[in-house]
């Protein structure tokens, strides 16, 4: 006898990985249906991933009407809020990953000297704290936006921003002198 959707997640809730992987294959052709539309590589994997931590965190006491129905239908809903997500952080990436150069120039207008100095105070960065820095301060992204064209997490950006702010202002000074 199958077990209703309410009775899994309660499972769910206590780690029945039994219960959460009948609750993913109730899903599985949303699942599939929006993986195929998305076209990404690890975009089913997401989707159940979500799934698994939207079962997690779920709260069936909030439910007035606890019936598989009302429930299908939250995680469903759910589902499609998580697939616009996606397909918004996929148009994104696409969007501004273009328009980033494989090698990185001043693109203002200063002093020779001040370009002298900028330069040899940003070859000491590593790729990843170069990019940072552009991306914040010469392209005007915002962390979050970074956080969508590179798999960091927010503030692993930030960190990575303070150590670059660092190594200049040391190789600015170091350059003065």
């Amino acid at each position: 006898m199958k077990r209703k959707l309410y009775e899994l997640i309660m499972s769910a809730h206590h780690n029945d990985q039994a219960a959460m992987n009948e609750i993913i294959s109730i899903f599985s052709v949303q699942l599939k249906s929006y993986s195929h539309q998305l076209n990404g590589e690890d975009t089913l994997q997401d989707l159940k991933l979500f799934i698994i931590e939207l079962v997690k965190k779920i709260n069936l006491e909030n439910f007035v009407v606890k019936t598989d129905e009302v429930i299908m239908s939250y995680i469903s809903k759910s589902l499609k809020r998580e697939k616009i997500k996606l397909v918004n952080k996929i148009i994104f990436y696409k969007k501004h990953n273009c328009h980033l150069p494989g090698t990185y120039d001043v693109p203002c207008t200063i002093s020779a000297f001040d370009d002298i100095q900028l330069k040899y105070s940003l070859d000491y960065l590593t790729e990843e704290e170069r990019f940072v820095i552009y991306c914040i301060y010469f392209y005007g992204y915002t962390v979050k936006m970074i956080s969508l064209i590179r798999p960091l997490g927010i503030y692993k950006i930030y960190n990575i921003k303070a150590r670059a702010l660092r190594k200049i202002k040391k190789k600015t000074y170091a350059f003065m002198k």
